[in-house]
């Protein structure tokens, strides 16, 4: 029982957990830096704000009442409350996992980024606490089937444009330019081929478990109508289009999860078919036979159509179950002998596709080298500080704690400058943000879900079952399960004498040992004779869920778990829970919508009102009306969500055209091939269309939840207002959002009103939303009204705070995209004059302010501000006092940035590279040695945080020999030839080295072995080609331009070089020729000597052909 305001909470949560599982995967801002992640995390910590204040209102409301005495009785005792929270199974587990969390923030190296997350991630303590605060409400509401069957068919309906946008991304129809492939490896809405994978196998467990419930009443009904085909339809529609995506990933790590989580579905649900048979006698010899025969030949016709087809048939219940375990044993052998040298299915690894199963194994090259490697250093790092291993560094932490320890071999597979700050391998991220302790907690949270999931359904008796079933099924679980583990760290460590495997080897061996439960559990509960077992809408439901976290345990060892499969594991635990522990039921029948409410006591008024005194609440109705339209409201405003989502992601205005109509149109219906012109593309279009019409599924769903059957008169106005809302609702935000994109306007308020968008359908989908409603007066916390207002007040300013992150990076990518990245590029390639370089660097600094004036303490985005300001020092060669201020400027942000976050090696390393330039320019002999000291003080500081980082050595000796320290600056070189001998920058500072020490022979070997590894490192090639020149070696200088031009044919410089060679050789014509096209590139300063240098070479012509 509850008020009117208590019960618009409730609702609210439940059109928060809706927006959840469609805007975390469907959500992301191509204006934004970052894009994905930290944008979807923003606006998921908004609703779990909305939600948890919804929470807390809704527990006030009914407190009060019950304690003036409401039709609940008596009130509810704390006591009581912590009791009944405790006794629920993995409760305690979450509470362990809060505390822990806490500690290890409280603990951390880097509270401030564990707390709050990392600029890259934003999957700090505070995003933690918003998974979690999701599922305890929604555990905490989720009471009717209605609820359920809503959650899981949005689920579905979700993952239906996102896979549909992965297919268009493989066929070439994508209407965004991204910057990677996303053609051979789809990354559809999530930005990354491992994460769209990672999220579409979660989804497909509970499309799979929608699908086969459905197709289960499809058979058991003789009477079915077009509704059911087109559910049934829809969801075969979605799952093969999830299959496909996840397919065009081509990622291994979902894929072994995909393959886990179908192994426990089928097995769970083919014993299930087994117990329900009338015939309980043991499996017969002859049918142990079938068994193994369609386990060698079902490959041959398909595996699931030959299991599907006996199913259907009514054929093989008794022994299908054993098939299932001999080939599953069978592809666990294949799998193995694929990844092992020499062996008869080694040819089959250059087959394309089934060649990356075989390279699961594979830790010598590409991303299964890179992995070893990081998991090699996470093994030092936790091995390094006993307390630390046991504590954790804190979340978020790892990108600063990992750097002493990185590998300098994991450089040559990705960029130098990056530090891992995830170690593809939930085990390791646990064990490194939270210690042992933490990951205690988190391997006995799964180990629980798997127990308690086994346990719900009937694999393991419940405790009062344990007499009749027997006591062995637990203990054994718990031996597999802990001892599977306990070996998937042994066996690596006798094999390799390292526990860089072990990440790995915990997990497998749990898995592994889950699955040789389920093998032995089959067998138990299959032999000897028993009466026929119920297998429901339950049970089904449970195997999807199960199978679910299956999948996605094992993915998380393989890859990241990011923001959606995070939500989705967390609501999908609610779920089990609620579902398990028969908190919900459902195949229970539909309930009213209205209920009747018992009239509570009087409720005093303030003093203020006595005349109010015998006032009391208002009697509500009895009988339940007819199904009405304020469920099709609600799925209306739920389409119009998910279609204004899929047109702010994919609407983009780069030409500023004013018209919105003509911007939404060309963003829809057009894609713009690189170098090509636009083209009508209908893919998008069709996208949204079959988005839309399948949004008819929520109806149907609906309609099967009204306590009566809906006439014909109902379906036409519940279609025709969820179609009608979902289009204009979607299209008129579309219109609104593409006005926004004109050049005129702030990009930076784009997200302000998308949240609005967002966060208002979901308030206003609260008040449409199906639920119990009983009628009593506004609000029985009538002591409490004045807390409402602050805590909403509150809220509104979180999530003000979370839009606002993600506006400063709209700033921050303006700066960097449009202003500062151009302007470094040009001064780079000399192809633009100071002028425009200064203007370029000037409109960066106005956005890099304004991001910091939004997001004061984002060290990044100081970081990028000092950058560009000491850049603007370096083209401001006309004013030395304006220098000297720029200067200074950028040392000031340098500074705060490291003081922000001073275990950041690119802190001290920038501002080492500040200090080098400044020595440079500086006129004056002590500045220059001053600003020469720090810069060497600062190098040091960075060698410190990254002792394995070879190009801070380089550095660090280049600065060395700048201030005069030439064999000092030798032995750094030499220090990073230690740590890496294939890096070409410690090559090429070593020759410059031994150039400015007169020792060109040492010099030309050096430059020689840098382009043996880099063959188009220019600054090698002009080196050798001033040797040459100075040598008089001329056409080996000009071979040196020329392999420049191979590279670089547009580079102004290289291009004026070589026709001074030619002309310095008698090559009139090689130079004139080379002297034109560097007159085309020459930046307009220089513009006026090529003239005179043309000249001069036409002249050296003319008097070659008189003579």
């Amino acid at each position: 029982m509850n008020t009117r305001l208590g019960h618009y909470c409730e609702r609210v949560i439940e059109a928060g957990w809706l927006a959840a599982v469609i805007l975390t995967p469907l959500y992301f801002d191509v204006y934004s830096s970052r894009v994905f992640e930290p944008d979807k995390l923003t606006l998921l910590r908004s609703i779990a704000l909305l939600m948890g204040l919804a929470w807390l209102v809704s527990r006030i409301e009914r407190a009060v009442l019950n304690a003036q005495g409401g039709a609940a009785g008596k009130p509810l005792s704390l006591r009581v409350w912590w009791r009944s929270l405790t006794a629920t199974p993995l409760m305690l587990s979450v509470m362990l996992l809060v505390l822990v969390y806490i500690e290890s923030t409280l603990f951390s190296i880097a509270p401030r980024t564990s707390f709050w997350g990392s600029y890259q991630r934003l999957q700090g303590t505070y995003t933690t606490f918003s998974y979690i605060i999701i599922f305890f409400v929604t555990w905490q509401t989720l009471r009717t089937k209605a609820q359920l069957e809503r959650l899981l068919n949005v689920i579905v309906l979700t993952s239906v444009p996102i896979s549909l946008y992965g297919v268009l991304q493989h066929y070439r129809l994508d209407p965004l330019p991204w910057g990677g492939d996303v053609v051979d490896r789809v990354t559809a809405n999530l930005g990354n081929a491992i994460f769209i994978a990672a999220y579409l196998i979660m989804a497909f467990f509970i499309t799979l478990e929608r699908l086969v419930a459905r197709f289960r009443r499809l058979l058991a009904e003789e009477n079915s109508s077009l509704a059911d085909a087109f559910m049934g339809a829809a969801y075969l529609f979605a799952l093969a289009l999830q299959l496909m995506t996840i397919y065009f990933s081509q990622s291994r790590g979902p894929w072994l999860g995909l393959m886990a989580g179908f192994y426990v579905f089928m097995l769970i649900a083919l014993v299930a078919l087994r117990r329900s048979a009338a015939d309980g006698k043991r499996l017969r010899p002859i049918e142990a036979g079938k068994a193994v025969v369609l386990a060698l030949l079902s490959p041959a016709v398909g595996i699931l159509p030959a299991y599907l087809g006996l199913i259907l048939a009514k054929r093989g219940r008794r022994w299908l179950w054993l098939s299932w375990c001999i080939q599953s044993i069978l592809v666990l052998a294949f799998l193995g002998f694929l990844n092992l040298p020499n062996t008869p299915l080694a040819p089959l690894r250059q087959v394309p596709d089934l060649g990356r199963l075989g390279q699961i194994f594979d830790t010598d090259s590409g991303t299964g080298r890179v992995r070893v490697l990081i998991w090699q250093g996470a093994v030092q790092l936790l091995e390094a500080n006993p307390l630390r291993t046991l504590i954790g560094y804190g979340p978020e932490s790892m990108y600063v704690a990992y750097n002493p320890y990185y590998p300098p071999d994991l450089a040559h597979y990705e960029a130098r400058n990056a530090s891992p700050d995830r170690s593809h391998n939930e085990t390791f991220d646990a064990l490194i943000t939270t210690g042992m302790i933490g990951f205690l907690v988190y391997f006995s949270l799964f180990v629980g879900i798997f127990l308690n999931g086994l346990r719900w359904l009937h694999l393991i008796p419940q405790r009062n079952e344990e007499r009749e079933h027997g006591r062995w099924q637990r203990p054994l679980f718990l031996a597999l399960s802990i001892g599977g583990s306990a070996l998937g760290v042994l066996v690596p460590l006798l094999i390799d004498h390292s526990l860089r495997f072990a990440g790995v080897g915990i997990p497998v061996g749990l898995i592994l040992g889950v699955a040789v439960f389920l093998i032995v559990s089959a067998f138990a509960r299959t032999q000897g004779d028993h009466a026929a077992e119920s297998f429901g809408s339950r049970e089904m439901l449970l195997v999807g869920l199960l199978a679910m976290i299956v999948a996605h345990f094992v993915e998380i060892h393989f890859g990241i778990a990011i923001a959606t499969t995070r939500v989705y594991f967390w609501l999908g635990l609610a779920m089990l829970i609620s579902v398990g522990m028969g908190a919900l039921r459902p195949e229970a029948g539909p309930e009213p919508d209205f209920a009747p409410a018992t009239r509570p006591q009087a409720i005093p008024a303030s003093r203020h009102k006595r005349k109010a005194q015998h006032r009391t609440a208002i009697e509500p109705l009895a009988a339940p009306p007819a199904p009405s339209m304020a469920a099709p409201i609600a799925i209306g405003l739920i389409g119009a969500l998910i279609l204004g989502t899929i047109f702010v992601d994919l609407t983009t205005n780069a030409t500023g055209d004013p018209n919105p109509f003509r911007v939404l149109g060309n963003a829809l219906a057009f894609i713009r091939p690189a170098g090509q012109p636009a083209a009508f593309s209908p893919g998008i279009l069709a996208m949204v269309f079959l988005t839309w019409i399948l949004g008819a599924m929520l109806i149907v769903g609906e309609a099967e939840n009204q306590p009566e059957r809906p006439s014909s008169g109902w379906w036409a106005r519940a279609l025709g207002l969820y179609l009608g809302i979902s289009l204009l609702g979607g299209l008129i935000y579309a219109l609104f959002h593409a006005s926004q994109l004109r050049g005129s306007r702030d990009l930076g308020l784009i997200v302000y009103y998308y949240y609005a968008f967002a966060l208002g359908l979901v308030l206003l989908a609260a008040f449409f939303l199906p639920g119990r409603r009983t009628l009593h007066a506004p609000s029985f916390g009538r002591h409490w009204v004045w807390a409402y207002p602050v805590l909403a007040l509150v809220v509104g300013v979180l999530v003000y705070n979370n839009a606002t992150i993600v506006r400063a990076d709209i700033y921050y990518k303006i700066a960097w995209d449009s202003f500062h990245l151009p302007a470094t590029n040009a001064a780079s390639a000399h192809s633009a004059d100071q002028t425009t370089l200064q203007q370029l660097y000037d409109s960066a600094l106005y956005y890099y302010d304004r991001a910091l004036s939004l997001e004061p303490h984002e060290d990044y985005y100081r970081l990028f501000f000092g950058k560009a300001f000491l850049e603007r020092a370096t083209v401001t060669t006309n004013d030395p006092t304006l220098q000297e201020r720029y200067l200074e400027r950028s040392e000031q942000e340098l500074l705060q940035a490291r003081a922000e976050n001073p275990l950041n090696t690119d802190h001290s390393a920038n501002l080492a590279r500040l200090y080098t330039t400044w020595a440079s320019v500086a006129t004056d002999p002590a500045t220059r040695q001053e600003k020469q000291q720090k810069a060497l003080e600062y190098y040091a500081a960075a060698a410190r945080l990254s002792p394995h980082n070879a190009e801070i050595f380089d550095e660090w000796g280049e600065a060395l020999l700048n201030a005069g320290q030439p064999q000092e600056a030798l032995a750094k070189y030499q220090q990073s030839l230690a740590l890496d001998n294939r890096y070409d920058q410690t090559y090429l500072q070593l020759g410059d080295y031994y150039l400015s020490q007169k020792q060109d022979d040492q010099a030309l070997s050096a430059y020689q072995k840098a382009v043996q590894i880099t063959p188009g490192l220019a600054q090698a090639h002009n080196a050798m080609a001033y040797i040459y020149s100075n040598r008089g070696q001329y056409a080996d200088a000009i071979k040196e331009k020329q392999l420049i031009l191979k590279f670089y044919p547009q580079d102004y410089q290289t291009n004026k070089d070589l026709a001074l060679l030619y002309q310095q050789t008698g090559q009139y014509t090689q130079a004139l020729s080379s002297a034109t096209i560097a007159r085309q590139l020459a930046p307009q300063s220089d513009q006026a000597s090529l003239d005179d240098l043309i000249k001069q070479i036409q002249a050296s012509l003319s008097q070659g052909s008189q003579k």
